[in-house]
């Protein structure tokens, strides 16, 4: 069952506060809170279909190195994917 309008929201701006808090170009808690939205949607496609925590570290590992021109070495993605993995499980997931 598709999400409902709300639900998009407020999932949306959860995943992008969880983001924020990992902040992998240090905009700070000051910082514009939009810098990761370029994130959310299609992590929560990958969710949404079932992707594995693998399928998203390597999705985050190319967006920090094509997007954000990072080294995705100095950061450990699996925990990052875990964390988003746990989260989404948490509000509900697949089985909502």
């Amino acid at each position: 069952m598709p999400l409902s309008k709300q639900e998009s929201r407020e999932w949306f701006a959860q995943l992008n506060a969880l983001l924020f808090e990992w902040d992998p170009i240090g905009v700070g808690a000051e910082g514009p809170r939009d810098e990761y939205e370029c994130l959310v949607g299609p992590l929560m496609r990958m969710l949404e279909s079932g992707a594995t925590q693998a399928e998203m570290v390597t999705y985050l590992k190319t967006e920090l190195v094509d997007h954000f021109g990072l080294d995705a070495n100095n950061y450990d993605l699996e925990a990052v994917a875990e964390r988003v993995r746990t989260w989404f499980d948490e509000v509900g997931g697949l089985g909502r």
